[in-house]
């Protein structure tokens, strides 16, 4: 981490800076989830206002689990 370049955090230009580490092990499996909540979005299986919000209370759970 400390020698990624964040004004260029990639291989190829990017038209963004910074970098992005969260040190939370529930990361991922919020990123599992809320992508699975998309997917059904999309697939017309729930709305996306519905998928978005309960993203929201998975991704509050999982900081209040490291205060």
């Amino acid at each position: 981490m400390n020698s990624v370049n964040p004004k260029q955090p990639g291989l190829n230009p990017q038209p963004w800076v910074g970098i992005q580490y969260v040190m939370i092990p529930e990361f991922q499996d919020v990123g599992n989830q809320v992508a699975q909540l998309v997917a059904d979005a999309i697939a017309g299986r729930t709305t996306m206002e519905e998928a978005l919000d309960k993203g929201q209370v998975i991704a509050h759970t999982a900081g209040d689990n490291q205060k």
